[in-house]
């Protein structure tokens, strides 16, 4: 499961380093940047409570605010806030994490916004536990991993305070943490913004003599994150969604996949008997083997453009299919046999079997009852157009994931289905170069050639 609070959460550990108070007068300008960055670390490590007052911003734009405090001593921290129109509770002792939160905090954390039955499902899921987790890192620094390649700013002022800037960047991310100018090298607050995305964090830290009372929750009040995603897969009922909801959940769900991978087979509407081995993107890019009647073909679809080969003898074997005669099946087998065909829009598109087909539209689209797919629940969502009918099958809990597809032919009563599975491997596309392929005119000239032949 994606760790979806851990932005938050980071508020809260890296505050185990800070602390903010005045302090003998050394001018900290003439310090150098990497000096200066570890002297303000280890003050940090010196205070023993400390307050901290945190605000971010997620990708999605979820706006999360936190008050809390630190006990450095015990590396741990307990802060609680509100964010995404819901409320939070984080603990964090040493590596442990521990974050609570009502139902829509986490919808929104998650990007499925509040809608009322999301935020229900999490609620049933969580039934107040905290969600537990391991922070490898621990509370080590704040660098990220050392003061190396610290850089020092221009004297600035931060809330009134005069400061001096350090700033580290590292993979699009800019951590900036201001200390202060003169005395002992506090860091009045740490600011980390990302050049990709609207993600930020500004913690500031103050120093105090309340103590910071951060005790672990009782173990039967804790889940760990798997039997969070397995609760929440068991409390989220797509079933009760209607069509178009699904289809559009669905079609976002899948677009997050770098790439699909696809394996099923069956009788297609020539007759023949098909397998198929292959992946694709959301895009509708893919490479699939496919095998008709024990003939290899192999189809691939490249930037929109759709490239298809198969043997001499799988052409002749379609072509008579088709009503052409010997000599005509004869002609296309000796033209396109071992030769990519290159089709492009509304052809390219009109050989896509697979996912992204169907969420261009939810037009027409319609909700079947609860059924097993592959062994496992599904709602099926079914399109049907003339001699034509595809069924997709949504999980029926937990995420709505697109489980496979059912194509199924009218003219023959033929049926082909498809298996997905996420597996995290990319698609290898490389699109065949302009000597192993030829375009639909090209096709067209190079069969009247052939017939010239005799």
């Amino acid at each position: 499961m994606r760790r979806i609070a851990a932005p938050s959460a980071a508020i809260l550990a890296v505050a185990l380093l800070a602390a903010c108070t005045g302090g003998e007068a050394k001018d900290n300008t003439k310090t150098d940047a990497k000096t200066l960055a570890d002297q303000a670390v280890a003050t940090m490590k010196a205070e023993e409570f400390l307050k901290l007052s945190g605000k971010s911003v997620e990708e999605d734009g979820t706006a999360v605010n936190l008050q809390g405090c630190v006990a450095e001593k015990i590396q741990g921290g307990h802060a609680t806030g509100s964010g995404g129109g819901g409320k939070v509770e984080m603990i964090q002792l040493g590596k442990d994490q521990y974050i609570k939160a009502d139902g829509g905090y986490w919808a929104n954390a998650s990007g499925q916004g509040n809608k009322p039955e999301v935020v229900a499902a999490f609620d049933k899921a969580l039934n107040g536990r905290f969600v537990t987790s391991t922070d490898d890192n621990g509370f080590q620094d704040f660098f990220d991993g050392g003061t190396d390649g610290v850089v020092k700013g221009a004297p600035t002022e931060y809330a009134g305070q005069k400061v001096i800037p350090l700033v580290k960047e590292e993979d699009k991310k800019k951590t900036t943490l201001y200390v202060m100018s003169r005395g002992k090298p506090f860091i009045v607050a740490k600011v980390e913004e990302h050049s990709d995305s609207k993600k930020r964090q500004e913690t500031t830290y103050q120093r105090t003599e309340d103590k910071c009372d951060v005790v672990a929750p009782p173990k039967d009040k804790t889940m760990t994150e798997d039997e969070f995603e397995k609760a929440l897969s068991a409390a989220t009922d797509n079933s009760t969604k209607d069509a178009q909801t699904l289809v559009s959940e669905s079609s976002e769900h899948m677009k997050q996949y770098d790439s699909v991978q696809e394996n099923g087979g069956g009788k297609d509407t020539t007759g023949s008997a098909i397998t198929l081995d292959g992946c694709e993107t959301p895009s509708g890019d893919g490479h699939s083997k496919v095998t008709s009647d024990g003939e290899p073909i192999d189809n691939m679809t490249v930037d929109g453009s759709t490239y298809f080969k198969g043997s001499k003898a799988f052409w002749v074997t379609q072509m008579k299919r088709a009503g052409k005669t010997d000599r005509e099946a004869d002609l296309v087998g000796r033209v396109l046999g071992g030769k990519y065909l290159r089709s492009e829009g509304a052809d390219a598109q009109a050989q896509s079997m697979t996912y992204p087909a169907m969420f261009t539209s939810g037009k027409g689209v319609t909700k079947g009852s609860t059924v097993t797919f592959n062994g496992q629940k599904a709602i099926p969502l079914v399109l049907s157009v003339t001699g034509q009918t595809r069924t997709y099958f949504v999980a029926a809990n937990g995420k709505p994931e697109v489980l496979g597809l059912r194509e199924e032919f009218a003219n023959n009563g033929g049926r082909v289905e498809i298996t997905f599975k996420v597996t995290g491997e990319p698609c290898s596309l490389k699109a065949p170069s302009a000597s192993e392929y030829l375009t639909q005119s090209q096709y067209q000239d190079a069969l009247k050639a052939e017939a010239q032949k005799g």
